[in-house]
């Protein structure tokens, strides 16, 4: 019984994330909006973030590693080099799940 509970759990952690979209471009716009809490990112020739969403993607101050988050994508910017987001559509809302610098990223549902 201990062997069918541990290798359910282990199952279960080992579970790679879905996303619903997945692009690697460069950051070519970064808006902040003073009436929200919203940060929408623009990357080069993306014309949609998420699964049929908007062409881009929300990042706020409250998710988590919101700065260096921040930091990855100011740097695709500034450098004008390819970053991999992947998103999630979250009540309707396109927003930023991940974020990579240098390479493909994870697995798109």
């Amino acid at each position: 019984m201990r062997k069918i509970i541990a290798s359910i759990l282990l199952a279960f952690a080992t579970q790679a994330h879905a996303y619903d979209g997945q692009t690697n471009a460069p950051v070519t716009q970064i808006e902040v909006n003073a009436q929200s809490d919203e940060i929408r990112i623009y990357q080069s020739g993306v014309r949609v973030m998420c699964n049929k969403g908007p062409e881009y993607a929300v990042i706020t101050e409250n998710d988590k590693n919101f700065k260096t988050a921040m930091g990855l994508l100011m740097s695709s910017k500034m450098l004008g080099e390819p970053v991999v987001i992947s998103t999630l559509n979250v009540g309707g809302v396109c927003r930023v799940a991940y974020v990579k610098s240098g390479g493909p990223g994870p697995g798109v549902r």
